[in-house]
């Protein structure tokens, strides 16, 4: 398998759930942190906008000729932070964010011309191609759905 059919494979599997998102996100009343502060389904969706607009910047970074560079706080602060922001920002806003943040992510991913190429660091030094960071997003944002689902449950 090439890296084309690779990255292509990964904008499939992530977009389908991104979709499965969107829907649940779109069905999601606003409110904010559950009980015994843990995240509610604003502030997971406040997280996956940040790391998926942090992810894109990323991206367009290595299109201008740039080397990806990893978060500048720490993880926990930059999830804090994107959850205090969006204390005021419905739920069906985060929403549209995310969406309108994924397309311009994956426009972003096939205009790559090599996408072997690393276009994302993390702070722990890990880095990461096109279709990695991709299976990376999906499997982290069906985590997040089965989280918030579960704890609906």
């Amino acid at each position: 398998m090439t890296v084309i059919s690779e990255l292509e494979d990964a904008i499939v599997a992530v977009g389908a759930v991104i979709d499965e998102a969107l829907a649940f996100f779109g069905q999601t009343p606003d409110r904010t942190a559950a009980p015994g502060g843990s995240w509610g389904p604003k502030e997971v969706l406040a997280h996956l906008v940040w790391w998926h607009t942090f992810t894109c910047e990323s991206v367009e970074g290595v299109l201008a000729g740039r080397e990806p560079q990893p978060p500048s706080r720490p993880v926990e602060a930059i999830n804090a932070e994107a959850a205090a922001q969006a204390a005021g920002t419905s739920v069906a806003t985060l929403a549209e964010q995310f969406g309108a943040t994924h397309a311009r992510l994956i426009e972003a991913m096939r205009r790559l011309p090599d996408p072997s190429v690393v276009v994302m660091r993390r702070s722990d030094g890990a880095a990461f191609d096109a279709p990695s960071r991709l299976n990376t997003i999906a499997r982290h944002v069906a985590g997040h759905l089965a989280e918030l689902r579960q704890g609906a449950a």
